[in-house]
């Protein structure tokens, strides 16, 4: 972790300010340990894993909230720079992500298709959380020479965790309804009955992807809107049983994986996502 953390400063170095401060001390660093934790199960030691975390946090950090979008290209750039450094398969995992964070953004600027169910939607909108969960642990698992049946089942724990990360995310972070003074209002802040008593649940939409850039992976992005699905209690625990249920695949995905340390961590990452419902 220390050597990512030390290659990370590095990389950006002489960048712009912002990309600076979020690769500072103090920082979640997801993209990272998730990385690593995927390189456990190959030669974890190989040279490759440490530039691998590096490009996986930087995708990362370009998507993170606030992010001025001269910054966001910036990473996103030496992301692309990094994987073409560690070979094709990498640069296909940088692509992939790429493309898929891209789609997921239009999804979330498109909003809820008429009478579409807002936990599906909520569930599409989610894919970026897929997308760099998969990288992440694929990417880890690739550079540290894991069998390929290594490689697949914990690029698949990453879809599913990411996506009940971004959901579980999202909920809370979401305004919760107001007691209502009687059925169906809300009570607003002088004490007289208001509006309807549902709140909205946002998906924050940060960018709206616009072009792919030149060299593999490289996104250009543009501000985008807040898109938003009604909240209510029938929602919501929907929407915590299908991140649930996602966390068992993400579980099952990695059970046929060795006994390791490496996967009793990725359990207890699983049950700390899961956790943050109660």
């Amino acid at each position: 972790m220390e050597a990512a953390e030390s290659s990370l400063r590095d990389c950006v170095r002489g960048g712009p300010g912002s990309a600076a401060r979020l690769t500072g001390p103090g920082q979640e660093r997801l993209g990272v340990l998730l990385v690593l934790l995927g390189a456990e199960f190959g030669e974890p030691w190989r040279t490759g894993v440490t530039r691998a975390a590096v490009t996986a946090e930087l995708v990362r950090l370009s998507w993170a909230r606030p992010v001025p979008e001269p910054s966001a290209e910036w990473l996103l750039l030496r992301s692309a720079q990094l994987a073409a450094g560690l070979g094709t398969e990498a640069l296909r995992f940088n692509a992939r992500a790429a493309g898929r964070l891209a789609a997921a953004q239009l999804r979330t600027e498109a909003g809820p298709a008429p009478g579409e169910d807002p936990v599906a939607y909520l569930e599409a909108t989610a894919a970026d959380g897929a997308a760099l969960a998969a990288l992440a642990l694929g990417l880890g698992a690739t550079q540290a020479g894991a069998p390929d049946r290594y490689v697949r089942a914990l690029t698949e724990c990453g879809e599913h965790l990411g996506t009940a990360l971004r959901i579980i995310t999202r909920l809370r972070a979401a305004p919760r309804p107001v007691a209502a003074s009687r059925p169906g209002t809300r009570t607003v802040a002088d004490g007289r009955p208001g509006a309807p008593a549902r709140s909205p649940l946002r998906v924050p939409a940060t960018r709206r992807p616009s072009a792919v850039g030149a060299g593999p992976g490289t996104l250009l992005a543009s501000r985008g809107r807040t898109a938003t699905v009604p909240r209510t209690a029938e929602i919501t625990v929907r929407a915590v049983r299908r991140a649930h249920q996602r966390l068992d695949r993400a579980r099952a995905a990695v059970g046929v994986l060795p006994s390791l340390p490496a996967r009793r961590a990725v359990y207890a990452l699983c049950d700390t996502v899961a956790a943050r419902t109660s």
